[in-house]
């Protein structure tokens, strides 16, 4: 269980109340699988782990009824279940092609609840069981029912990993290892037989101090560099773009799209450059990056990257930084430049000249722009206490914060549906 909190579930909270957050969950091609929704009922801090009942029934309402698809997509939401809830039956409301009913290390297991279960089988859904351990009696009841263990690498050592894997009754079920946080324990995971990831691996590259940034890639960060300037020079931009076929053809389909509704057809690189001024510019670049740049990396590092840009830009001015929004869209975006890219992080920012205040943000975090940044990882991990303390430091209204993501999570689907492809 990655985070939870209480609330009432008979009030219906607006949007501008929920904090409700999602992380990935990858396959062994680091392909996305499955979201987990992450969930807290209010801007105090206040989660006690006995009210688990109103924590899922939240997760629900706001997940389901209150954000809509957009929060999940076509993907598989991880939803946690306590005792109370199974007893209920309340899983049976919910739509099996695209739950999994994770059901907690503490559910009293008895005969009542294997039968519980067997039903949820027999209606569809897949079975998730949390925090699985080999010292845990509850839920090795449930073994026969589940489709997917869950190892928590933080709670278990190596060996214990691997034993879970190589028991006799391990053979029917796919096992999903959480808290993955390095690409050490990725390929280990892999290595020992787990069909599911979970964590941030995939943000912390492996990386090879002499390696080149490819051909293609080279112009990319030619771009990225001149669209930092505080003032871009278009004629040497559009000298960049003219020089790269792919580049040439993304700038145009993506101005000519739907997404713009420009009438007529533009027909040139200046001309589309114009048209969308240097504020879009910088965010189409930004799209290019994380789409061409990032095409042999996880699609979630991409969503991940736009995701963080936008909602660093959307906080900004309740932050008392407005004035520097586009910077800190950029330093959303470039926080997982160096896993883009394939080098590190130091080296990247000397070639693209960013900004001071965007540097510190992104090495040591020491100012307003790295104190926000850490606030929009930190809600992204579900990291409450982190999120509260960061807000009050900026003077930053929390309950601001929700909708901000709600709306970031909404401009990343659209911006996606009119990518460069």
């Amino acid at each position: 269980m990655e985070g939870a909190s209480g609330g009432n579930p008979a009030a219906a909270a607006p949007a501008d109340k929920i904090f409700l957050a999602r992380q990935p969950i990858f396959d062994p091609l680091q392909k996305l699988f499955a979201y987990e929704l992450l969930y807290r009922g209010s801007s105090e801090n206040a989660y006690a782990g006995s009210d688990g009942t109103s924590a899922t029934l939240n997760v629900l309402r706001d997940a389901f009824l209150v954000l809509g698809p957009q929060l999940i997509g076509s993907r598989k939401a991880f939803i946690n279940f306590n005792t109370d809830l199974l007893r209920r039956k309340l899983p049976l409301i919910l739509n099996p092609k695209n739950t999994v009913i994770e059901i907690l290390e503490d559910v009293e297991v008895d005969e009542a609840m294997v039968q519980i279960c067997r039903e949820l089988k027999a209606a569809g859904y897949v079975i998730a069981l949390d925090d699985f351990t080999l010292k845990r009696e509850g839920p090795k009841a449930l073994l026969d029912l589940a489709d997917i263990v869950k190892v928590d690498f933080r709670e278990t050592s190596p060996d214990e990993r691997r034993d879970i894997v190589k028991a006799p009754w391990a053979r029917k079920i796919e096992f999903l290892a959480e808290k993955v946080e390095t690409p050490e324990e990725f390929t280990e995971a892999k290595d020992a037989g787990y069909l599911y990831f979970q964590g941030y691996f995939f943000g912390k590259p492996v990386i090879v101090s002499a390696k080149n940034i490819p051909g293609g890639k080279i112009n990319y960060v030619r771009m990225l560099s001149e669209i930092n300037r505080e003032e871009m020079d278009l004629l040497n931009l559009d000298r960049i773009i003219k020089g790269d076929t792919y580049l040439s053809y993304a700038l145009l389909n993506y101005i000519n799209s739907a997404y713009f509704g420009f009438r007529d057809g533009v027909g040139s690189i200046m001309q589309a450059l114009a048209l969308l001024g240097q504020r879009e510019v910088r965010k189409w670049a930004s799209l290019v990056i994380v789409t061409f740049i990032g095409e042999d990396k996880p699609s979630e590092v991409s969503v991940a990257s736009l995701l963080r840009a936008r909602l660093c830009e959307d906080l900004a001015p309740g932050a008392g930084l407005g004035t520097s929004a586009s910077e800190l869209f950029l330093t959303g975006m470039f926080s997982m430049l160096d896993v883009l890219i394939g080098r590190p992080l130091d080296e990247i920012l000397d070639m693209i000249k960013v900004s001071q205040d965007i540097r510190i943000a992104l090495t040591t975090g020491a100012n307003r722009h790295g104190d926000l940044l850490n606030l929009v990882l930190a809600y992204e991990r579900g990291e409450w206490g982190e999120v509260d303390s960061r807000a009050e430091r900026l003077g930053l209204d929390k309950t601001a914060i929700p909708p901000a993501y709600n709306r970031s999570v909404q401009w990343v689907e659209q911006v996606f549906e009119a990518k460069p492809v």
